[in-house]
């Protein structure tokens, strides 16, 4: 029994070690999920945000200089598709209702 002990407190370190690694390693892997799906997250915000810009600027145009709607259609588009195809944002989407929003506020302008 003694032989045991004294060989299970000689490979102790090197057990350590191999926790060590293990641990390491999957920290590291889960940072760099966490950093992935922040960039991604970032990315569909500005093409969110470039989109709904667009949408803005030309709403104001055609208060102010008369641009034809198939434009405003056409950016209309842009917008739901930046929205629909986010992955990431899709819940604070939702929580804010952002695009219902948008859809009311386009209605008003007809």
């Amino acid at each position: 029994m003694c032989d045991w002990q004294d060989a299970v407190w000689n490979l102790l370190p090197v057990f350590t070690s191999f926790g060590v690694l293990i641990v390491g390693a999957w920290l590291t892997r889960s940072a760099k999920r966490r950093e992935w799906i922040a960039d991604s997250q970032k990315e569909e915000y500005r093409r969110l945000l470039a989109a709904l810009n667009r949408l803005n600027m030309a709403i104001s145009e055609e208060q102010v200089q008369g641009t034809s709607s198939q434009d405003l259609q056409e950016l209309m588009r842009e917008v739901s598709e930046a929205a629909n195809t986010s992955i990431f944002i899709h819940e604070f989407l939702k929580k804010t209702n952002v695009l219902g929003d948008i859809v009311v506020t386009s209605q008003k302008l007809k």
